[in-house]
């Protein structure tokens, strides 16, 4: 790949594929990303940062609604640019270009609108140059499933439905690479962080940036990112399976249960009423990774409207991979089929009730006492979330 003919480079990829650690890689080796005032601020999915422009992505989510479609599925990328308002893509202030030597933008969205901004002038052909990230796609569809903010927008809420976003976020940014005869360079996730230093050249040549120093620290900075530590279990949990519960599961999810502190226990003098004394089966599901039991969840049903939390637990091994994202939101879609309409759950651990508030909409309503010592030891009460189905 020679160097890039321009000032400008689009990092284009579908949702959760790596561009935003490409980005960081960019900017390590020079390329200019815009104040960081404007950035989306980093958060669970992203602790790094997204290295993407509150105001591009605004301008992005209107244009693709502009032109009659929605951000889960957009139209493709020559009906939006006929239909779309393309004078939405001169709101974001982009002047910032204006002094940099070596620029770059991103957001996932570009898959769909990148030629709507060409078209309208808003980044101009002659000095851009693209950055296609590709990730397996399945990977993409579980992490993009795993976020609220994303996944809330799929019709319908389901990972099958994530896997189709993901397929055709991913057929248009192969169009746009294959059509806007552009400088383009192919960049693979899992190669990256298999093989940073070679791919890292890569960029670095795109850049033209020979600074040994720079380079070093751009290649440092992919073999300590969170997703290269966690890359050889992702690569062992591909296939994770959400299925309903079975009762030959339940020696394995009473395992699992137990490394939390969590799992039932029948009667006995010091807990004449224990938290849990069994797991419903019917209500249940387990995560399966090769065939490994690496996760569990059920819920109680207390009446036609209301229904209770049970039982999630992850193995630890497993713990960050999104594992008990997809065991809730499986729980919470059965739930709703059934015509559920307030979820009750009890938790003890701070960082646990944080997620439900944060990524399920959940609300704090009061505490229980604890019954006996379960789950975290030094905690004697649990604080009490509901969740509305119909609203969410």
């Amino acid at each position: 790949m020679t160097q890039i003919q321009g000032s400008g480079i689009v990092v284009m990829g579908p949702f959760r594929s790596g561009t935003s650690l490409t980005c960081r890689i960019l900017s390590a080796l020079g390329v200019d990303f815009g104040p960081a005032n404007r950035m989306l601020k980093p958060d669970l999915f992203n602790p790094s940062g997204y290295m993407q422009r509150a105001d591009v992505r605004q301008a992005n989510t209107r244009l693709i609604r502009s032109a009659g479609s929605c951000v889960a599925w957009p139209e493709d990328p020559e009906r939006i640019a006929a239909n779309g308002d393309l004078s939405l893509l001169g709101q974001p202030d982009l002047q910032w270009r204006d002094a940099a030597s070596l620029w770059g933008i991103k957001d996932p969205r570009f898959c769909a609108t990148l030629l709507s901004w060409v078209r309208s002038g808003s980044i101009r052909s002659s000095r851009l140059s693209i950055v296609h990230v590709t990730r397996d796609r399945d990977a993409c569809a579980r992490s993009l499933y795993a976020m609220p903010e994303l996944a809330r927008q799929l019709r319908p809420g389901t990972l099958a439905a994530a896997r189709k976003t993901i397929e055709r976020y991913a057929g248009f940014a192969a169009w746009h690479a294959a059509h806007l005869d552009l400088p383009v360079l192919t960049l693979a996730f899992e190669e990256l962080l298999a093989d940073p230093q070679e791919h890292v050249a890569r960029l670095a040549a795109l850049v033209g940036n020979r600074n040994d120093s720079r380079i070093a620290a751009a290649i440092r900075l992919v073999r300590h990112s969170p997703r290269q530590t966690r890359f050889a279990m992702e690569k062992g949990m591909r296939d994770i399976r959400i299925r309903k519960m079975r009762n030959e599961d339940l020696p394995a999810c009473t395992a699992i249960l137990e490394t939390w502190n969590m799992a039932p226990r029948p009667p006995s003098d010091d807990a004449p009423e224990p938290e849990r004394t069994g797991i419903e089966v019917a209500n249940g599901f387990v995560a399966e990774a090769e065939g490994r039991i690496v996760g569990t969840c059920s819920y109680i049903v207390h009446s036609a409207d209301l229904a209770e939390t049970a039982s999630l637990a992850v193995d630890p091994a497993c713990k960050g991979g999104g594992v008990g994202h997809l065991l809730q939101q499986a729980r919470l879609d059965e739930m709703r089929e059934r015509g559920i309409k307030t979820v009750r759950t009890e938790t003890d651990r701070p960082e646990t009730i944080r997620w439900y508030v944060e990524h399920f909409g959940y609300r704090v309503v009061g505490t229980n006492p604890k019954k006996h010592a379960f789950s975290l030891t030094d905690v004697n009460y649990w604080t009490v979330l509901e969740l509305d189905l119909v609203e969410t």
